[in-house]
């Protein structure tokens, strides 16, 4: 409840760690029937407590011309709760709104996604989006579910961490939830190759409770069942990555054994092992579907 939340956003302050409150402002449960784009005032639209995907029941797109307003009273929520905000989908989500009345031309979307994102920079709160569009980028403060690899739409020859290599040293970013993750070992490699940070998701209580609704893929984020994992991993790739944070990418090998080399600024390697099969690159051995840090 909101005593819990004050809680953790307290305890978050206190511990120096950043606290993002979830805030969906692309789709909405609430609808009408008359059509699939819901328009609303922003008083009816608190602070989602969760993920922004329903996956049984029906969803609605929020129409534009709402994201001001909504992101005017998800300020005034962070401010009370001391925490900044995740606006989630609407850094990598833009809806036209083509009703008869009031149409909104997906420019005409994007000018108001950039104002609500505009509106929570000016009022001093911290935001978070997915992905990260362009427009996106000039007010965000962390990126979520960064893109680490390439999206096997097209084909190609190999792939290279190209967003990391543009972003890396200017805007903190996080891959996907691992946990969550078909293959977390190749997400783990991958996050690793882009120096992406980590994340999880992760829940209190027993799954009983998200059996059969539209929460269900939760089912993997038992705290008390991911603690030693999360610890371990973060720990390693800390090592790993230390002291990179604020490096550019300046260069990445893609050798034909499965290694990827990447290179920072001030000289760093990190090799990265995607064959099955331990690999030697200038003396140093890379275990099978590992990495390690060559300074």
């Amino acid at each position: 409840g909101q005593a819990g939340l004050s809680a953790l956003a307290e305890n978050a302050k206190h511990m120096g760690v950043p606290l993002y409150a979830d805030a969906e402002m692309v789709f909405t449960s609430k609808g009408t029937s008359s059509g699939t784009v819901l328009d609303f005032t922003h008083s009816t639209v608190p602070l989602q407590p969760t993920a922004s995907l329903w996956k049984t029941d029906p969803v609605f797109a929020v129409t534009p011309s709402a994201y001001p307003s909504l992101a005017e009273t998800y300020a005034d929520c962070a401010r009370n709760l001391g925490a900044g905000v995740s606006l989630s989908q609407l850094g990598n989500l833009l809806f036209a709104d083509y009703r008869t009345e009031n149409t909104i031309t997906r420019g005409e979307a994007k000018a108001l996604a950039e104002q609500a994102f505009r509106v929570l920079k000016e009022n001093g709160v911290s935001v978070a989006a997915e992905s990260g569009n362009l427009y996106a980028l000039p007010y965000l403060s962390l990126i979520t579910h960064f893109p680490i690899h390439a999206g096997h739409l097209a084909d190609y020859d190999r792939e290279i961490p190209f967003a990391a290599m543009l972003l890396h040293g200017t805007l903190p970013y996080v891959c996907p939830p691992l946990n969550l993750q078909e293959d977390p070992e190749t997400v783990l490699l991958n996050a690793v190759e882009s120096g992406s940070g980590l994340s999880y998701s992760i829940t209190a209580n027993l799954y009983d409770g998200l059996f059969d609704t539209g929460f269900s893929y939760l089912y993997p984020t038992l705290y008390e069942n991911l603690c030693a994992e999360m610890r371990e991993t973060y720990q390693q790739v800390n090592r790993t990555l230390d002291g990179l944070a604020d490096q550019e990418i300046v260069d990445h090998e893609a050798l034909p054994s499965g290694l990827r080399v990447v290179t920072y600024e001030d000289g760093t390697k990190v090799l990265v092992n995607y064959a099955y099969s331990d690999i030697v690159y200038e003396g140093t051995t890379v275990p099978a579907r590992d990495y390690v840090r060559n300074d």
